[in-house]
């Protein structure tokens, strides 16, 4: 059995920075195998868009029970996009900004009054759940059991006993079917100055994405390597946007950076359908925020803590203080 993408790697769970494990292996083990979650790992730039984009020798099929578009190669995989992309056209999403920035105004409001809040728990987790559901028709009182189901469709573990995975294989299970339920039956039923360029470098480095998996198609030898068909590739994003080779001063956050060219949506035909989106509602949140609490810095007294997750990237709670007491 392949975990590559629910159990996170040894190094990755013993340091206190992926990008310090992500320097280490793209410099001695760029392409290297894990016995423990049977899978291989690649960390450079050129290696990972190799992968996430060559799906005849890379197969996004997982064999799972339920099937999303992300389990699917081309054609199948190009047929339902194609269906998908009528909702994320540049003209859609574009239309999308006055809802957006009525929704961002909504949540700013009842804050305005406070010194310090959790811009995850207030902010950055509410706007693209209230988003995503009234595209999708979910309504209000269904957000939460709708945000309930994708958090527990990205969770990982750090555990590859038979017992956990078992476990967290049939929870997974359970959410996507229950997502598939829920739609069906609704279905029956009926840019402002440097904000951009500064979304795309938060983008590089810090990819809410750090990791997708592949399997091999046919045997390939990769940096020296043999890969054998049927097993199990992990592209670490967050190491491949960090490449020295292709990003001058990768550790350094710099607005200005051009170009940037960073993976973080993916690359080739599972390029994300929403990335459009996501970088609108950061847009006009990151705008409307500005204007609303230009004094508010980040609370150095909060330990921040990471989500559980093996290929997700993001902080639980994000405290901010808003003004001076």
């Amino acid at each position: 059995m392949n975990y590559g993408l629910l159990v996170r790697p040894r190094g990755l769970a013993e340091t206190n920075s992926p990008y310090d494990w992500f320097k280490k292996m793209r410099k001695n083990a760029p392409v290297s195998f894990d016995p423990e979650r049977n899978c291989w790992d690649v960390f450079c730039y050129e290696d990972v868009q190799m992968v996430l984009q060559n799906f005849r020798l890379f197969s996004s099929k997982r064999n799972g029970n339920v099937q999303t578009l992300l389990d699917m190669d081309p054609p199948t995989h190009r047929r339902y996009r194609n269906l998908v992309n009528q909702a994320f056209t540049p003209k859609t999403i574009q239309e999308l900004e006055p809802r957006i920035t009525a929704i961002t105004h909504e949540l700013l409001a009842p804050l305005l009054g406070k010194r310090k809040i959790d811009m995850v728990a207030e902010i950055a987790y509410p706007l693209p759940v209230i988003v995503i559901s009234d595209m999708l028709g979910v309504p209000s009182h269904d957000r939460k059991m709708f945000k309930e189901w994708s958090d527990i469709l990205v969770a990982g573990t750090q555990s590859a006993s038979p017992n956990v995975m078992y476990k967290l294989f049939a929870k997974q299970e359970k959410a996507m079917l229950d997502l598939q339920t829920y739609f069906k039956r609704k279905i029956s039923n009926r840019q402002i100055n440097h904000t951009p360029a500064a979304i795309n470098e938060v983008l590089r480095y810090r990819s809410p994405f750090h990791g997708m998996n592949r399997f091999v198609t046919e045997d390939i030898q990769l940096k020296g390597m043999n890969l054998k068909k049927g097993q199990e590739v992990m592209a670490w994003i967050g190491s491949a946007n960090r490449d020295e080779s292709v990003f001058d001063k990768p550790d350094v956050f710099d607005i200005n950076r051009s170009p940037n060219n960073y993976l973080s949506f993916g690359a080739g035909v599972h390029y994300c359908l929403g990335s459009q989106l996501a970088k609108l509602e950061a847009k006009i949140c990151i705008t409307e925020m500005l204007k609303a609490i230009p004094t508010m810095k980040l609370d150095t007294s909060k330990h921040l803590r990471l989500i559980s997750s093996t290929f997700m990237y993001g902080y639980k709670e994000l405290p901010v203080i808003l003004g001076s007491e």
